[in-house]
């Protein structure tokens, strides 16, 4: 129940409380984010029972649960006054009509609103030192408190207020041709059916010549045979109109073979008209396939979650907690929920949550820690993971039966904070876009490491590294060059089979590490032969990760555009056999190529963020590195379009043009040796520290960027230290996105094994299978 003592047993005293002055109560909120709906270092609300309590000094935010932040705040920083927000709801006795949801959208008419109910605000002002309520209307808060109310929360701030699924109209509806001699108009006054089957649901009409297909087998159980993609394969029209979706309006729903992906058509009543359909006299009969998505993630909200038809039963309580979609975040919540698996992040954040949070003086919501402790709390406590009765969402085609049953799910998280804190600075993860989620598992690993190298605590991170050795091999004169590179992630192309590719292709696991340790043939210049050869460069493991990342690459690149290959991988799950790709130890006879782990010449500085996000398109590591060079490694994006359109130059298979390591020595002793103590060698350290004006904290920002770089510096000569654990590993989880397009999607999801959790949250976790 709630604390009595706290909730105002005093009566506000006549007194005038000592801490009422500007010593403890700021003047105004000028320039000052104001934390007024959630707690900085739990996730507790102001929709909490106890609310959440405001610093009227730093408008900091904490709650007033058992554990007490508001308190813990007030004590450690002097600032003893805090205004209380409670939001309830208005007239929770008043039953409203849940309102039927009919488009793909939150926060708009028709879509599904951010807030139910409407809520007001109970407030009151507490001393924590006199531990006393005081007057909210003296002068002195007054209007300090109306500004509070008034103003956006910090978190509402940076939050997304609605998203919708957003079509655009594409070149091939802008530029259609018709076919109109001997065009037959389709008669409208019969029952219409496929031309090539007796379909007469899920009909195509194609906007080129008037062909009427049925869609594609099985899709959103639907029905169809296919009929309306393969008219576009043998004719290459590309832009066709779901019958039954035209309303009068002039809308429907469109889709683009060529682009694969949704269109919008602005001139559709004028394309319609010589197919014999007039839009004004349309009635709609069918679903669009925006609502078709819509009916299947509302069906994702229900507690019940459907495995190749086995229904299993939601988990709650500690570790069984899920996180919530707060706007095409869930390639974020993918990768959190996979990297709380591992008891080494459980460990590392949860097992030391209290203690940071009681001992941390920094702002909470600018300090890593503080965000990892809070977010491994809502995560593994279980505080979070209860079960609650759903409401009622009404939509189109529910049954009599669905809307008597009683559907239960948790809370679960929101990480607005997390997210804020992360992505601060980035120019995809602050976006409320949606992002690849290998990516952003990268990106996330890179700052944890930073943040640990200054801790010097202990960096759960070490869990998936590795280092492994690339060798070049001149396919003239037999000259090799080695070098080493640190990494999370191995890639894994997939080779296809000759003949028609779909989901039914299946890709053998093997293959793909066959394929892998074949390496790739390279042109570069050989410093032996004093001209461009053909190298074979091959990349093997020196020692094995703890836990092994592997990425299957689905990606290819056909024209300009990027397509998802929708096949089937088959993956080992009880025994990977890795030892094959050992690297081998170097043989006496070989003739190592000038430069072969040399630190006096190193490549360009090139944004290792960057460079991943091109190779994930499948461009080339040395083409894609001219790219970002070419273009002052601005953005992914940028460097794309530059390669395609240089991409048949030579000069792009061409080695980086080498540049001078910096000899000067502006590093101090004292500075060498703090480095030294975070785990970095002497040489890497006056490097770091030459770079960044012998400044440590920029030192290790610089390193941690330039991992490439760092190795180099690292050695005089690669060593090739055989590491003696074995490369065997058993299935612990996988990330997987669904639907077809590279870009965009319905949700990722974690799947782990011998966990559940429930699917209206966003990840959906797999269950072992028990004997």
């Amino acid at each position: 129940g709630i604390n009595a003592e706290y909730m105002g047993i005093f009566n506000i005293k006549d007194m005038t409380c000592p801490h009422m002055t500007s010593a403890y109560i700021a003047s105004s909120m000028a320039g000052k984010m104001v934390y007024k709906d959630e707690c900085t270092k739990c996730f507790a609300t102001d929709k909490d029972e106890l609310g959440i309590d405001v610093c009227l000094k730093c408008f900091n935010g904490a709650c007033c649960t058992k554990l007490a932040h508001s308190e813990l705040h007030a004590s450690k920083h002097s600032h003893p006054i805090v205004l209380n927000i409670r939001s309830i709801v208005k007239n929770p006795e008043v039953s409203k009509e849940p309102v039927v949801v009919s488009k793909v959208a939150v926060g708009k008419e028709g879509g599904i609103d951010f807030q139910a109910e409407e809520y007001e605000s109970i407030t009151r002002v507490h001393c924590y030192a006199c531990k006393v309520d005081l007057d909210k209307t003296n002068p002195i808060v007054k209007s300090l408190i109306e500004s509070i109310l008034l103003s956006h929360s910090a978190i509402e701030a940076s939050k997304i207020e609605e998203w919708e699924h957003e079509f655009k109209e594409c070149q091939h509806t802008s530029k259609l041709v018709q076919i109109t001699e001997g065009l037959k108009p389709l008669d409208t006054t019969t029952l219409a059916h496929c031309n090539d089957c007796e379909l007469s649901s899920n009909l195509w009409l194609c906007l080129t010549c008037g062909h009427l297909g049925c869609g594609r087998e099985g899709y959103q159980n639907t029905g169809g045979h296919s009929h309306a993609i393969k008219h576009n394969q043998t004719t290459g029209h590309p832009v066709v109109v779901k019958m039954g979706t035209i309303t009068p309006e002039g809308k429907a729903s469109l889709y683009c073979y060529a682009c694969d992906n949704d269109t919008l058509d602005s001139r559709l009543s004028a394309h319609l008209l010589p197919l014999g359909i007039n839009v004004k006299t349309q009635v709609k009969t069918e679903k669009s396939m925006a609502e078709l998505e819509l009916a299947l993630n509302l069906a994702f909200s229900l507690s019940q979650v459907y495995e190749q038809n086995l229904k299993f039963v939601p988990l709650y309580g500690p570790s069984c907690t899920g996180i919530e979609n707060i706007g095409n975040t869930c390639y974020i919540a993918v990768v959190l929920q996979l990297l709380f698996s591992f008891p080494e992040f459980v460990t590392r954040y949860y097992d030391t949550t209290m203690k940071h949070l009681m001992e941390c003086s920094r702002a909470p919501a600018d300090c890593f820690h503080c965000q990892m402790a809070k977010l491994a709390y809502g995560l593994c406590s279980g505080e979070y993971s209860k079960p609650k009765k759903h409401k009622i969402i009404l939509y189109e085609g529910i049954t009599e039966e669905e809307k008597k049953k009683e559907h239960f799910y948790q809370e679960g998280i929101r990480p607005r904070m997390f997210k804020t804190f992360i992505g601060k600075g980035h120019p995809d993860f602050s976006t409320s876009q949606q992002q690849d989620s290998l990516l952003y598992f990268a990106y996330l690993l890179d700052k944890i490491e930073k943040a640990e190298k200054i801790a010097n605590v202990g960096d759960p991170t070490q869990l998936f590294r590795f280092k492994s050795e690339n060798k070049l091999k001149c396919m003239n004169c037999g000259g090799v060059k080695y070098t080493e590179q640190e990494q999370p992630v191995i890639r894994l192309h997939l080779p296809l089979p000759a003949g028609k590719v779909d989901e039914n292709t299946v890709v053998d696991f093997g293959k793909c590490l066959e394929n892998y340790s074949k390496g790739e043939v390279v042109d570069l210049f050989c410093p032996r032969c004093n001209k461009g050869s053909t190298f074979l460069k091959t990349q093997n493991f020196l020692n094995f990760p703890k836990v092994l990342v592997i990425a299957a690459n689905r990606e290819i690149v056909e024209g300009l555009l990027l397509k998802k290959l929708m096949v089937q991988l088959d993956i080992p799950i009880d025994k990977l056999d890795l030892e094959p790709l050992r690297a081998a130890p170097h043989s006496p006879s070989e003739v190592l190529l000038e430069g072969s782990g040399s630190a006096k010449d190193m490549e360009p500085e090139i944004n290792v963020q960057l460079l991943n996000e091109l190779l994930q398109t499948g461009i080339p590591e040395l083409p894609a590195k001219h790219a970002l060079l070419r273009t002052g490694n601005s953005s992914s994006e940028v460097a794309i379009s530059w390669y395609f359109e240089h991409m048949s130059d030579p000069s792009l298979n061409q080695p980086l043009q080498k540049v001078k390591k910096v000899e000067k020595n502006g590093a101090s002793e004292e500075n060498i040796a703090q480095m030294i103590d975070f785990g970095y060698s002497r040489e890497q350290a006056v490097f770091g520290l030459n770079n960044t004006e012998n400044n440590v904290e920029r030192a290790i920002d610089y390193l941690c960027n330039h991992p490439v770089v760092v190795e180099e510096v690292k050695q005089s000569a690669p060593v090739n230290v055989q590491d003696k654990q074995p490369g065997i590993y058993r299935l612990h989880g996988f990330i997987t996105h669904l639907g077809s397009s590279a870009s965009s999607g319905p949700v990722s999801y974690t799947h782990l094994r011998a966990h559940e959790t429930s699917l209206h949250l966003v990840c959906r976790l797999l269950l072992e299978k028990k004997k």
